[in-house]
């Protein structure tokens, strides 16, 4: 069954790619439903602190063929209905006198600019650029490779379906602002790297991270068993593709937790669990079997009374 699944899939959304989308909705729920339960893929990998750490994966080809069945149903109702010969052309803008057409799709990734401190802190209670390799304990196994050099910390993972991450416990803050680039490198599906915060070890902390397909999720991990306090939700303030770059941020104050991409606040949420800790780094990889996240300029300033 899963190896028809993406070709009935794409039978099903090429016969209904002209239907009413209600029914084609219909469709691909009632397809994707009949996919049976995957065996769940247990992945162990060892993080900085030099502790085993185990999370469970969904099985990837049935994600791939939910991603491309929506991928296509977007794409099928958002195109344009061809016009039928006769039909006038859209009417001129009055302004200008210049016939009114769809912008043209930029190409490439854009990158955010400069992104300062926002108006609610205070002073920088510390700064990381990265050029002292001593601060974050470098690593390197079969399965991945953590280094810091030419002011940059970077994590790769050398096969498909690992993360790990690297830690600083020893700097801790419990109200503040913190923020860090991030930049990833040529990726896939479900790839992904992200900020960790309040941090108490290597299976407790708080954790922001975004992947390449401009979404993000905001968790809490309890004996390595992490819980989404916000699942995966896309958002546009983050840039998606490859070699895309972005700017993570939280403020996090008492039980306030409110995440921030590029200077752009993703909201706020409630959460008691950690009320202080030190940070981390983390990078994970879907489909990749090769996958390296950056990071630079990890700051962290108090907030203001």
């Amino acid at each position: 069954m899963k190896r028809l699944l993406p070709c009935l899939a794409l039978i099903l959304l090429t016969a209904c790619v002209s239907a009413d989308p209600t029914l084609v909705a219909r469709a691909v729920e009632a397809t994707l439903s009949a996919v049976p339960t995957a065996t769940p893929i247990v992945v162990v990998v060892t993080a900085a602190g030099g502790l085993p750490i185990t999370t469970v994966t969904a099985d990837v080809s049935a994600q791939q063929t939910l991603s491309a069945a929506t991928l296509t149903l977007a794409a099928s109702l958002t195109a344009p209905v061809p016009m039928p010969t006769g039909t006038p052309a859209p009417p001129a803008s009055p302004s200008t006198g210049a016939v009114t057409a769809p912008l043209p799709i930029p190409t490439g990734t854009p990158t955010p600019g400069f992104v300062g401190p926002p108006n609610f802190v205070g002073n920088n209670l510390f700064a990381d650029d990265f050029t002292q390799p001593q601060l974050w304990p470098a690593s390197e196994d079969s399965t991945q490779r953590i280094v810091v050099a030419g002011g940059q910390l970077s994590i790769t993972l050398k096969a498909a379906d690992r993360f790990t991450l690297v830690y600083n416990i020893k700097r801790r803050a419990k109200d503040y602002y913190v923020s860090v680039t991030g930049t990833a490198s040529a990726c896939r599906f479900r790839d992904r790297y992200g900020l960790l915060f309040r941090l108490q070890g290597p299976s407790d902390y708080y954790q922001l991270e975004v992947d390449c397909d401009a979404r993000y999720r905001l968790a809490k991990i309890i004996s390595g068993t992490l819980t989404a306090l916000q699942d995966w939700t896309p958002n546009p303030a983050i840039v998606k593709g490859s070699h895309a770059q972005n700017v993570l941020g939280l403020r996090v104050q008492g039980d306030t937790l409110e995440a921030f991409v590029n200077g752009v606040s993703l909201g706020q949420l409630k959460d008691a669990t950690f009320t202080e800790g030190g940070f981390g780094l983390y990078a994970g990889s879907g489909l990749s079997e090769s996958y390296t996240a950056a990071f630079d300029d990890l700051q962290v300033w108090e907030l203001k009374p």
